[in-house]
């Protein structure tokens, strides 16, 4: 990351201060040096915004899937780009003030379309024979960890699925009708407390402390170098066995009181008045202090997986999606910004009814 940083501080320099670049025509905007992925902003004269990282190779394969699913039908790209379009003028597109990024937006587009059946799900290898999955993709573990493979549907392995697809899909669907789909489904259909949105696995949606639990089973199975079974099914049925070992319950000892026999304390008033002789005769009252209370060990009570899980819960309440390449990566938004787009969703809901 600190290589990126330097990187991208030293193409800054060289836009603003370099005149042999001002033919280009770039404008620097932003360079933002402690995100995740360090990035330098840039806009050439006719607002087309670019973004430049270094060290990161993972936004070429996302962007060479995204590309696939939108040379499938025109009305992906037509979709996307009004809802790209619409979250920009709603203010609701910029994940540092708590929303969705452009990149999210575009992952709901694409799982909403293959909710309704416009779009396939490129890396479901089970539409696949066994053999036939090394031909169909780039089959191999970016950083030894990221399963980058999909269906590209301009080879001839993956025809015959990319046919059972078109014959199934859709015919008479309008763009205005899945744009207002699109609305209704995210605005009042989507399990936003409960459910990660994923455009690669098999249902489309998965329940949060399953996904969760498959992903820091998938990681330990990379810490073990054993890689062999974890991406064949990326969402494991039995990772939760293996992670999460749960606690049994303490038996009581024996020199235990039981419950029912700790007794209100009850205040008949003697002590008060024997407070009061003691007062009236010159003797000092010593306060009642409470017991101590037993001393709190440090760290988190829950057993360290279940710790990290419930951690990742709550960093992801609303909107959350899953990368569709990097392993264990979630996209979202904030819980306020999530009320903000559920907001803006239902007002163009209503728009669409006028």
């Amino acid at each position: 990351k600190l290589a990126a940083a330097r990187g991208a501080q030293v193409l800054e320099s060289a836009v603003r201060g370099n005149p042999d670049l001002d033919k280009f025509q770039l404008r620097v905007v932003e360079l933002i040096t402690d995100a995740r992925v360090p990035i330098l902003k840039l806009e050439s004269s006719e607002k087309v915004a670019i973004d430049v990282s270094f060290n990161n190779t993972m936004p070429l394969h996302n962007s060479k899937l995204l590309r696939s699913y939108a040379n499938l039908d025109i009305k992906v790209q037509h979709l996307g780009r009004l809802v790209k379009w619409w979250a920009k003028k709603r203010c609701v597109n910029d994940a540092h003030e708590g929303t969705l990024s452009s990149y999210s937006h575009i992952l709901l587009v694409i799982h909403y379309l293959q909710h309704v059946g416009m779009l396939p799900n490129l890396q479901d290898k089970r539409l696949l024979e066994p053999g036939a999955i090394a031909n169909a993709g780039i089959d191999e573990l970016v950083d030894g960890v990221h399963d980058v493979w999909f269906m590209d549907p301009e080879r001839a392995t993956c025809q015959p699925v990319i046919k059972r697809w078109v014959e199934t899909a859709p015919e008479n669907a309008t763009l205005h009708g899945l744009l207002a789909g699109y609305f209704r489904y995210f605005a009042y259909e989507f399990p936003l407390h409960s459910q990660v949105a994923s455009i690669r696995h098999p249902t489309g949606l998965v329940e949060k402390p399953k996904y969760f639990r498959d992903v820091a089973a998938a990681k330990l199975a990379v810490r073990a170098n054993d890689t062999s079974t974890v991406f064949s099914d990326y969402f494991l049925e039995v990772s939760a066995a293996e992670v999460l070992v749960e606690t049994p319950v303490p038996e009581a000892e024996e020199d235990d009181p039981p419950d029912c026999d700790i007794k209100p304390d009850v205040n008949d008033g003697s002590s008060d008045r024997d407070d009061a002789a003691a007062a009236e005769a010159g003797d000092s009252v010593e306060p009642v202090r409470p017991q101590a209370e037993a001393e709190v060990e440090d760290g988190p009570r829950l057993p360290k997986p279940e710790h990290h899980l419930q951690q990742q819960l709550s960093n992801r309440q609303l909107f959350c999606i899953d990368d569709p390449m990097e392993l264990g990566r979630t996209l979202g938004c904030t819980f306020q910004g999530g009320e903000r787009i559920v907001y803006e969703m239902r007002r163009a809901c209503e728009l669409f009814k006028g």
